[in-house]
């Protein structure tokens, strides 16, 4: 810049501070002046000294600057409790922003932490510490061909919208009520109305049960006791495997043995398997009929074909477990009860001895001879065998060799 010829200078008060300020008065407002004994510029505000404090190379003001337009081309920082921004549009290169920046930042520091966009109210997306997580106040909707991951960086179907859990560990999804409710997970077609979800899996708290439904109806329930309840029919086109068994096979135990259903040039059948594998231990068969067993055909008494032996040496008296029985005496006779068989049931009696034994009509029975149409006690000689059968359980019939 020229250094002009002819220079005038501009006069202002000069002086030491505490002179200048105790002749305030003869200030004009918006004049400035300079302290010399701190080297600086004052401008009159009032009845106050505003110190006007610049240095080219770190300049620092104490007031309120505005201006048009800022450019810096060093770093910005600002001291303060608040920063506002009033513009529509702001861009940051930098691709990585750190809020809750403290001396010592930890989750208690990080609570509540997030991001408020306003609104009618206003929708958040915050840390929350109580709760060990990023919360929204709103919900999260993905675009179309978008798919939500946890756990990993892969998707399922490049073709289809889905949700992935993907660990290396026990992964899961939860669905938890936050009272004695119910727990839903609902398959929806995409319409609206009544029949919009058309699957739904549901934990009833109260019942204690897992529930199946299709359009709203129960199809299938298991409750705490592992039992299943379904409400149609179960039905099956393939096989059914379980537990290593083969193809037309239902393993109930692989120890144990299995059930077989199956269908063959030979007709339909249920095939019993024993433990090692051996078939056909028990085979209804649809083309010849009948049930064919290749073992021994028992109940709660013993072998279907053997009439079970209940040996006694002295009096007896015979019970509800006898029926189907036979009575071995050899001493002191066989005494039938009242209300101790039933319609249709029967029990044989055997004298194991050369001696008579009497079969005595205990109080309220009446027992018909079969041979005679009389009733009462009966005597069975030595080696003799009768039969008594049930009419109802106060009234029988009693026949056979060595009865009087």
């Amino acid at each position: 810049m020229p250094t002009p010829s002819t220079r005038t200078p501009v006069r202002i008060a000069r002086g030491s501070y505490s002179n200048l300020n105790s002749s305030i008065s003869d200030l004009q407002d918006g004049e400035i002046s300079y302290a010399e004994d701190q080297n600086k510029l004052y401008v009159k505000e009032g009845s106050s000294l505003v110190a006007l404090t610049f240095s080219p190379a770190s300049p620092a003001f104490t007031g309120t600057i505005t201006g048009v337009n800022l450019t810096l081309s060093g770093d910005l920082t600002v001291n303060g409790t608040t920063t506002t921004i009033n513009t529509q549009t702001l861009d940051v290169e930098d691709k990585n922003i750190v809020i809750g920046k403290v001396a010592s930042p930890s989750d208690t520091t990080a609570d509540g932490g997030g991001i408020t966009l306003k609104g009618s109210s206003d929708h958040t997306f915050n840390w929350v510490n109580a709760t060990d997580a990023w919360t929204s106040s709103e919900h999260l909707v993905l675009a179309a061909g978008k798919r939500l991951l946890i756990g990993t960086t892969t998707e399922g179907h490049a073709d289809a919208d889905n949700f992935t859990v993907s660990g290396s560990g026990n992964t899961g999804i939860t669905i938890r009520s936050t009272d004695s409710g119910e727990s839903n997970l609902f398959f929806s077609d995409g319409t609206s109305g009544a029949d919009e979800y058309r699957g739904i899996i549901r934990y009833e708290h109260n019942n204690n049960a897992l529930v199946f439904k299709t359009n709203t109806a129960t199809a299938l329930t298991l409750d705490i006791s592992q039992n299943a309840t379904f409400a149609g029919t179960i039905a099956n086109t393939g096989s059914i495997t379980s537990n290593g068994g083969t193809n037309n096979q239902i393993l109930l135990n692989s120890s144990d043995g299995c059930i077989e259903i199956s269908r063959n040039a030979g007709g339909a059948f249920i095939d019993f398997k024993n433990s090692t594998g051996e078939d056909y231990d028990v085979r209804l068969q649809e083309s010849s009929g009948g049930l064919v067993c290749t073992g021994t055909v028992s109940d709660s008494k013993g072998d279907l074909r053997k009439i079970i032996k209940n040996t006694k040496a002295s009096a007896y008296v015979a019970v509800a477990s006898d029926a189907g029985k036979c009575i071995f005496i050899s001493s002191g006779g066989v005494t039938i009860n009242n209300n101790v068989f039933s319609d249709g049931e029967a029990v044989t009696i055997v004298n194991n001895s050369t001696s008579d034994q009497t079969i005595t009509q205990g109080s309220g029975l009446t027992m018909h001879n079969a041979a005679d149409a009389s009733s009462g006690n009966r005597v069975l000689a030595g080696r003799g065998m009768a039969t008594i059968w049930f009419h109802i359980a106060a009234e029988c019939y009693i026949s056979g060799s060595g009865l009087s």
